[in-house]
């Protein structure tokens, strides 16, 4: 019987046929990215073999520590260059690593290892394996968030799923967006890094189908089947896209940079234990029945990682032997932010004086666009440190003047005029900070998922005392709300009027009146390797209930971009000077009316691009810098919620 390789070169017509039926061609833009590939590959074996000892192992360049790799490793390599270019696929030996992982020091290579190739060679440690494993792991990641995507090109579609809090089937948006690594954004790349990363049930979690013969925002709607077809990657026409993990203008704690960019970490320890169960995180369950086969050789290598701002990552991958190689079975990531240190609050007297020469200067709008992602990462890394350590001391500005400027504008253009603008950014970024209480009332309708909603809502807030309460009632066509939040300082209490639960956190911290940077510093952007502007950073100050109330702490990161948004006019709301805005971009249709004193949203009308819902807010009643009553949570008729243990 003929070897495998007898019939690569061979000259026979017959074997050519043979070869040619079963690995197919691949096409001229991944034949082209391979034959580079795989010249270059041959180049650094071709002068490798001028440098090999008589013992049969290759030494480095003059000065460089001897790494022990033998030479019959690099001859399977050239033997896989070859077969690759035929079409077929060997676990794909021949992708390059865009992202090298800091190894430990366990011996180096000038040329990475497939992870097929170090499991035969016995002088190679499972460290190494790891290696490999986690910087395929890093760049897979990378493509699932704004860093490795192409933000301009972006589809979705629309599927039931089960949702685990309501105890049902939901309809849920999966937002897609364009790979931009070009090891990846073919069919036959991606495939070849997930089979030589992957154990079969992740690989078939993160590979889905070819959806080209659907519209974007399609509904499968009461397709059960479609769910594990709309996976981690998917094909339209003839591209690859990635499911987006974060929103490519929100603002996140915990992005790619926190959590899986790990050549860029510094590696602290490494530690390695046999069997065990399989890993909560990313990973495939199997059942009990299949449980000792599936995990057969299962090992587990702990690693904890330093961030640049000095947080710690903690990494828990689990591999296990297949076909004489390493695969993921399992992969967990936990980071922890950087302790803040909360400086003592600048002195400033209760009742504050308003002379002109007192106030600060209007900061002119300009967009932050870094010249690479590097240099981005690095201001960001910066302004981070100031951030949490209290580096910037906010001092108002003279609202008076640019309220009196806005509505004595007398036509489009004045009234649009980047200082005009500047301070309505101003005001949505920092209005918590021009008043100290508050108490409104707000009313919502909208749609999602094609079930209609109304709800009521009050808040009630002291900025400087670090109080609110926040009732919300709901009234939908899936089901009704009732909740209630109580925040005194770091006292959380939620409770669910519903259920009769409560759940109590006495251990929260607020740190939003010293957390400030600039107002042009808020959004930081740089040009990706393609050219296209992507986001690096974002700073939004997440006030008592977070960041999710649109009234009194409305999130002003979407205002950024100015040319996506611009004022229409003014007007007298519930006795408030207003100002109407109306912002479009590639997300949603909105109108607003913004109380130019405090940045409270007193109305709004927003509408989906990508599914045409609706949602409605409007403020019922307000009061400002009224004495207010704190209320408190009477526990009698409720219980603690219980502890959720998640099985396995």
């Amino acid at each position: 019987m003929k070897d495998q390789l007898d019939y690569l070169f061979s000259d026979n017509d017959d074997d050519i046929e043979r070869i040619a039926d079963k690995y197919k061609a691949a096409g001229e833009k991944e034949k082209e990215k391979i034959y580079e590939k795989s010249k270059r590959k041959y180049n650094i074996m071709k002068d490798e073999d001028t440098r090999i000892n008589d013992d049969g192992f290759i030494k480095e360049a003059e000065g460089v520590e001897r790494y022990n790799r033998p030479s019959w490793i690099r001859f399977i390599c050239g033997a896989a260059a070859a077969f690759v270019l035929l079409g077929g696929a060997l676990g794909g030996v021949l992708l390059s690593r865009s992202q090298k992982v800091q190894h430990m020091d366990h011996g180096s290579d000038v040329e990475e290892l497939s992870t097929d190739a170090i499991v035969q060679n016995n002088n190679v440690d499972k460290n190494e394996v790891v290696d490999t494993l986690i910087s395929n792991y890093e760049q897979i990641m990378r493509t699932q968030y704004p860093v490795g995507a192409d933000n301009e090109d972006h589809i979705w579609f629309k599927v039931d799923v089960y949702d685990e809090t309501s105890d049902s089937t939901v309809n849920k948006t999966r937002e897609y967006y364009a790979v931009t690594d070009n090891e990846l954004d073919t069919h036959i790349e991606l495939t070849s890094k997930l089979s030589e990363t992957f154990c079969d049930e992740l690989y078939n979690d993160y590979l889905g189908k070819d959806f080209s013969n659907f519209e974007v925002g399609y509904d499968f709607e009461d397709d059960s089947r479609i769910e594990k077809y709309l996976a981690k990657f998917i094909v339209y026409n003839d591209k690859i896209y990635a499911l987006s993990l974060i929103e490519p203008t929100a603002s996140y704690d915990k992005g790619f940079e926190e959590l899986y960019n790990f050549s860029e970490y510094k590696l602290i320890s490494s530690k390695f234990t046999e069997g065990g169960k399989l890993l909560s995180g990313d990973t495939q369950y199997f059942s009990e029945k299949d449980e000792p086969e599936a995990y057969k050789g299962l090992v587990t290598c702990k690693r904890v990682y330093e961030r640049a701002d000095g947080g710690k990552v903690t990494a828990e991958i689990q591999i296990i032997p297949k076909d004489e190689s390493w695969r993921i079975a399992a992969f967990d990531v936990n980071a922890d932010l950087v302790e803040k240190t909360v400086p003592e609050p600048t002195t400033q007297p209760a009742e504050e004086t308003h002379n002109e020469e007192e106030f600060a200067e209007l900061q002119l709008h300009e967009r932050r666009i870094c010249a690479s992602y590097e240099e981005a990462k690095e201001l960001v890394n910066e302004l981070e440190k100031a951030w949490q350590n209290g580096t910037y001391t906010f001092k108002k500005i003279d609202k008076e003047k640019y309220i009196k400027q806005i509505i004595s504008s007398e036509n489009t253009e004045e009234l649009n005029s980047v200082e005009n603008k500047s301070y309505v950014y101003h005001m949505l970024n920092n209005g918590f900070r021009y008043y100290d209480t508050a108490d409104a009332s707000y009313e919502e309708t909208g749609e999602e998922n094609g079930s209609y909603y109304e709800s009521t809502e009050r808040s009630i807030a002291d900025n400087r005392g670090k109080y609110m309460y926040n009732e919300f009632v709901m009234n939908s066509e899936s089901g009704n709300d009732h909740i209630t939040w109580y925040i005194n300082d770091t006292q959380w209490i939620t409770v669910d009027h519903k259920t009769k639960f409560y759940t109590e956190d006495n251990e929260y911290v607020q740190t939003y009146e010293t957390e400030y940077v600039p107002d042009n510093d808020r959004i930081i952007e740089c040009y990706a390797p393609g050219g296209e502007i992507i986001l690096a950073g974002a700073f939004t100050n997440c006030i008592l209930t977070g960041c999710s109330n649109e009234c009194l702490h409305p999130d002003a990161d979407g205002m950024f971009d100015f040319d996506t948004w611009f004022i229409e006019g003014t007007e007298e709301f519930l006795g408030r000077e207003c100002v109407a805005i109306h912002q479009n971009n590639s997300r949603y249709n909105k109108q607003m009316l913004v109380d130019m004193r405090t940045g409270i949203i007193m109305r709004s009308v927003c509408t989906s691009n990508e599914t045409g819902d609706t949602q409605t807010m409007k403020v019922t009643s307000i009061e400002i810098d009224k004495p207010i009553e704190y209320k408190t949570f009477d526990p009698t008729g409720y219980e603690p919620k219980p502890t959720e243990i998640t099985a396995g």
